[in-house]
């Protein structure tokens, strides 16, 4: 009777455990295409040998947007979103590929989301028209590195991503602060 008594109280508490621990690993983010402004630069190191790019170094470029819709695990949100950005280029590669990492803090209220994301990255030009359009394909692995809020179960999620930032105007013009740039950007949990 004791051992069945014991049995009933394990199978119990498993069942009454709070649903965060079930969903702790799930992190499936998904922005659709959504506009976000160039908040910071960063730096930019090119050296060349023999007039083809030997070394290229970008960080600390910055994006904001405001009122991105977004999805975490299907559930729909709206909010601030940062998006940060290194690039090096990895050698003998061609086309160029780069190593791409960063972070990207989603903003809901008080609710927060970060994670960091490692990866590889190509990036595209394409004329039309006078137009220029650039565009980086960025791949690997990420990590959800802090949740607070409705987000907190979600720390220490990970899995992979892919992510997408298109910008586009005329040609020879050059980047800026406040130019708009496209970015989605998708998660899928291990």
């Amino acid at each position: 009777m004791k051992r069945n008594l014991l049995m009933m109280a394990l199978v119990m508490s498993m069942t009454m455990l709070p649903a965060s621990v079930s969903t702790a690993a799930q992190a499936n983010i998904d922005v659709p295409t959504a506009a976000f402004a160039v908040a910071k630069l960063g730096d930019i190191t090119i050296v060349l040998r023999d007039g083809e790019p030997h070394a290229i170094v970008a960080t600390g470029q910055k994006f904001k947007g405001m009122d991105v819709y977004f999805t975490v695990n299907g559930a729909p949100y709206v909010g601030k979103a940062i998006l940060t950005s290194n690039l090096t280029l990895m050698q003998g590669t061609m086309p160029l590929k780069f190593e791409h990492d960063g972070t990207f803090d989603f903003i809901v209220g008080e609710h927060t989301l970060s994670l960091k994301y490692e990866g590889v990255a190509t990036k595209t030009k394409e004329f039309a028209g006078g137009m220029k359009t650039k565009t980086l394909n960025s791949y690997g692995d990420f990590v959800v590195t802090d949740g607070t809020g409705g987000f907190e179960a979600l720390k220490g999620g990970e899995g992979t991503y892919t992510l997408t930032l298109v910008c586009s105007g005329m040609a020879g013009e050059h980047p800026k602060v406040g130019k708009v740039v496209h970015v989605t950007f998708s998660t899928m949990s291990k």
